[in-house]
């Protein structure tokens, strides 16, 4: 999401490890982009990504399901430079 919010805008943005404040920052250059219900499955707590919190391995494979799905989603989008 962040590389083709770039590609799109040429501006890196802050957004952290937050993605849903990208996701409606590059919905607002896609029109009809909702991933919303994919994003909140891949986004995880710091206490995960650091090794202080545990996720199940059914949230494991759901996040990494969706993060797939978020990728196969915008591969099909045509950035401006492509039509």
């Amino acid at each position: 999401m962040k590389a083709m919010l770039f590609s799109i805008t040429e501006s890196e943005g802050k957004f952290g490890h937050n993605l849903q404040p990208l996701h409606d920052e590059l919905a607002k250059y896609i029109g009809n982009l909702n991933l919303s219900h994919l994003v909140k499955d891949v986004q995880c707590s710091a206490a995960t990504r650091y090794g202080e919190e545990v996720s199940t391995k059914a949230q494991a494979f759901q996040a990494h399901k969706s993060s797939l799905l978020i990728a196969r989603t915008l591969g099909h989008v045509l950035l401006p430079s492509e039509d």
